[in-house]
């Protein structure tokens, strides 16, 4: 057996862009896929409120609803928009392409402003999403003066224990209008992004590409779903050892 790190996809030839690329879109489509989902289930009940002339929903179902497609953001913030040093992303890819001194034989084209400014804002929102950042502490400070409330460094200390958590039962329903309405926006974003790629795909592999999704009713095993997050996990931390072939 050879011990060998491979934390990095070496991109080296055409074929390991078009299998990087292979892979970003199988991901992104699937995801993408339930994320729509997701978005269906969230219009059908603010429809259901509106019949019903309720102006507040259960909380559990709004947090539920809230959670399932803000954890799609955050993994499809990475598929496109990631810069990390071993992550695989969209934008990284681009960024590899565009060195080659080759690439205009491979019939690719310099990204459009657009989708440049889109993948730029949504690293932006990768960087901030993908972490509790700190600023996130200083807002609460801010607010609390912005609406008169006592909440202060000097207070918390002061008053150390108990610690409130406020949950609330009920979630007034702009709640649920405003998540709808941000995350159209970013469909459309990734939505714009995802043709793109296609684009790029088709032009490397010199045809038009197309995407089956395949829906299967037998229930899907997991032994092997389950080995390759675990074998990436050691190839992450250098402790995979690679069986020669």
């Amino acid at each position: 057996m050879e011990k060998s790190n491979h934390k990095e996809f070496r991109l080296d030839e055409k074929k390991d862009y078009i299998v990087y690329l292979h892979y970003l879109i199988m991901v992104g489509h699937k995801q993408l896929y339930y994320r729509k989902k997701y978005l269906k289930e969230a219009e059908d009940k603010l429809y259901t409120m509106t019949l019903a002339d309720d102006n507040s929903m259960d909380g559990i179902v709004y947090e539920n609803l809230r959670n399932k497609i803000n954890f799609l953001d955050v993994f499809l913030f990475n598929l496109f928009a990631d810069e990390s040093k071993y992550a695989m992303s969209y934008r990284k890819l681009r960024k590899y392409i565009d060195r080659r001194v080759d690439v205009e034989d491979w019939g690719l084209q310099r990204l459009p402003k657009e989708i440049l400014d889109l993948l730029q804002e949504l690293n932006n929102l990768r960087n901030w999403a993908a972490h509790i950042p700190e600023s996130m502490l200083n807002a609460e400070f801010e607010v609390a003066k912005k609406h008169n409330k006592q909440l202060t460094k000097e207070l918390i200390f002061h008053f150390s224990t108990p610690i409130n958590v406020n949950i609330y039962s009920r979630y007034n329903r702009e709640w649920l209008e405003e998540l709808l309405q941000e995350s159209m926006l970013l469909q459309e974003s990734y939505s714009k992004i995802f043709q793109q790629m296609k684009k790029d795909y088709s032009k490397l592999i010199g045809k038009s590409v197309e995407i089956q999704t395949k829906h299967h009713t037998l229930p899907r095993s997991n032994e092997e779903s389950r080995e390759i997050p675990g074998i990436s996990f050691e190839m992450q931390n250098k402790s995979y050892r690679k069986f020669d072939s």
